[in-house]
């Protein structure tokens, strides 16, 4: 129940954020297609100038404020300001600009910062050779009328301003263009009149917005879910060779769900890792139980499974030769276990040597050995029949016999090194072992006292 009632829990947790996230969709299809309008300049590298008259300023009815900006990524070149006012302009005042500003009227003369000029007339011209785009280009400029009341708050200003690349006529901004919570509901309802097209295309765009946020938040779910299932089998602690059914079923489920589009690739491929990283470590752990256990035999049962995994695409290539390997290893080391085991014992070891050599060519022929393990192995077999057969010249030449049985050890290791027992470096060494023998016991023979006291001379097989 407690589980139930969780779960109940969450999938209103996902209701909710999907609600909320359909609400911002809604705002961000209004809010987008403006700032579009408002930004795309600054994408296309062209200018966008903004002209403003804010009169009334400081509760005086004579003075208005004028400001220039350019939010654009492109200049504004050979900009020409024109204003005109409802009364005579006494004068006019640069408060702040970033570029410079001529008065064709005063031969070009330039209207630098905090200073202020005379003009008695109720139009006026103003130059910009360059009025740079971006958020810090600005032009703040304030005129004076002549013969306006202080009291009373004139609108009827015109202001425009013409360049290369377009013109814009200024905006009077009156105390109703001001936005307050109060005018609100009339400004929604005004932007609706004004821009009906725009409203219908962001209306069609608010089911589409839940659809596609209703799909993604179900991806990112599913990929959650599979994760949760992944985890919970590896976190238990008893990841073995019974979790393997779970594990095809969680495959097998997971590729469906790709190849119906309901995941995406990149989520896919790092799940569909995860799986494989869970197979492997059953794999090792099953060969590591066996070797413990002394059942090297039953690690072929393993190997099978590995390949039929590695066909059904359960493990990667790379995890598929690091767990061949791991077998190999381990029957590496159980063949030199076996092959010190049979020098140790003594007695006739060359039969039981053979024996264990045959076994372990099989081993390698049924793949349970790699190329490296198995020259390893070889080697170490070739240094155990040098040290047996070295044992039997020394147990000759102990006994000082003739020399049909050096003879008859050679042909075995004559044998041995045709049938690939020995390798050249110790065949050639035994050869040598065997020709100082006979050395020996011919200068022993030349040397020997007969009963009258002369030597004997023993006739020296060659």
């Amino acid at each position: 129940m407690a589980g139930q009632t969780s779960g109940g829990e969450k999938k209103k947790e996902s209701q909710y954020l999907v609600t909320i996230l359909a609400a911002a969709g809604t705002v961000a299809a209004a809010v987008i297609p403006i700032l579009l309008s408002a930004y795309g300049s600054q994408i296309s590298n062209k200018p966008d100038v903004n002209l403003s008259i804010l009169p009334n300023i400081n509760n005086d009815g004579r003075q208005a404020l004028i400001e220039l900006t350019n939010h654009g990524s492109g200049a504004a070149t050979n900009l020409s300001l024109t204003i005109q006012t409802p009364k005579n302009i006494s004068s006019i005042t640069n408060e702040f600009s970033s570029t410079d500003i001529t008065i064709p009227k005063f031969n070009n003369k330039s209207l630098d910062i905090d200073m202020s000029q005379s003009i008695n007339q109720s139009s006026l011209k103003l130059n910009v050779a360059k009025f740079t785009g971006g958020s810090g280009s600005i032009i703040k400029l304030v005129t004076v009328m002549d013969n306006a009341k202080k009291n009373l708050t004139y609108y009827n200003y015109n202001v425009s301003a013409a360049y290369d690349q377009g013109s814009i006529f200024g905006k009077v901004i009156k105390p109703s263009d001001l936005l307050t919570l109060s005018n609100f509901p009339n400004k929604i309802a005004q932007y609706i009149v004004d821009n009906p097209i725009l409203v219908a295309s962001e209306l069609a765009i608010i089911p589409v917005s839940w659809f596609v946020l209703k799909w993604w938040i179900g991806k990112r779910q599913r990929v959650h879910m599979y994760y949760a299932k992944t985890n919970m089998l590896y976190n238990d602690g008893r990841l073995n060779e019974n979790d393997i059914y779970s594990l095809d079923q969680l495959k097998y489920d997971l590729r469906d769900t790709y190849a119906n589009g309901k995941i995406r690739e990149r989520d896919y491929k790092l799940l569909n890792d995860n799986i494989s990283l869970l197979y492997e470590e059953i794999y090792k752990k099953k060969i590591d139980s066996l070797w413990r256990e002394g059942k090297n035999s039953n690690l072929g049962r393993v190997k099978d499974d590995i390949n039929d995994a590695y066909v059904k695409e359960k493990i990667s290539e790379q995890q598929y030769n690091i767990l061949n390997d791991m077998i190999s290893a381990r029957y590496e080391e159980f063949y030199n276990k076996t092959i010190v085991s049979v020098i140790k014992e003594g007695g006739d070891t060359l039969p039981r040597l053979d024996e264990v050599l045959v076994d372990m060519v099989n081993a390698a022929a049924r793949g349970m050995l790699n190329k490296q393990h198995f020259m390893n192995l070889k080697h170490t077999f070739s240094i155990a029949y040098e040290e047996i057969y070295r044992k039997m010249i020394y147990s000759l030449n102990a006994k000082n016999t003739n020399d049909r049985p050096l003879d008859k050890v050679k042909q075995n290791i004559r044998s041995a090194y045709v049938t690939d027992r020995l390798e050249e470096q110790h065949y050639n060494l035994l050869i040598e072992e065997i020709s100082e023998s006979r050395n020996n016991q011919e200068s022993a023979n030349k040397t020997a006292p007969s009963s009258s006291g002369s030597p004997i001379r023993s006739p020296i097989k060659n």
